[in-house]
């Protein structure tokens, strides 16, 4: 599967399919936020998030078809990024999530060989386990904010 991912960065005629997946139900259920989110607020931060000179927006395509996407928000420091990654819903299941992982990782550390982090829910056990497959380890268990606290 990996060798058949292409990623790329993020563009404009990503914006209504990174929408709509966020606004999926199992997605918003898994989320750190769970709100769903307006039109108008997503197209102000998506193009905030293209610009961001501190944010990497990747998105991972096989045989033309958007599989999923990572966003690395660098910190102020640039030591280290935290990830954040979403799949095409009508693609979940189908073991793409470690490698579309596993491959953003690869072109962010390419420009960028830091400390990579991720917060999870604790009830995302599909999160936990593609993150597992993926080298990160638990460093905070349900620390302050409620969340497991991971790093590669």
């Amino acid at each position: 599967m990996v060798a058949d991912l292409l990623v790329r960065a993020a563009q404009d005629a990503d914006s209504r399919d990174i929408w709509c997946w966020r606004n999926d139900a199992v997605t918003r259920a898994m989320s750190l936020s769970t709100t769903e989110i307006s039109w108008d607020a997503h197209v102000a931060w998506f193009a905030q998030a293209l610009t961001d000179v501190s944010r990497r927006f990747y998105v991972a395509e096989a045989g033309g078809a958007k599989v999923g996407m990572c966003r690395f928000d660098l910190a102020y420091d640039g030591a280290s990024a935290e990830v954040s990654i979403n799949l095409n819903p009508d693609l979940r299941g189908q073991g793409w999530g470690a490698p579309v992982l596993a491959a953003c990782i690869a072109r962010f550390r390419q420009d960028f060989p830091v400390t990579i982090t991720a917060t999870i829910r604790p009830d995302n056990a599909a999160s936990q386990r593609i993150f597992a497959r993926c080298g990160f380890v638990l460093v905070d268990n349900e620390g302050r904010d409620g969340f497991g606290h991971y790093r590669l």
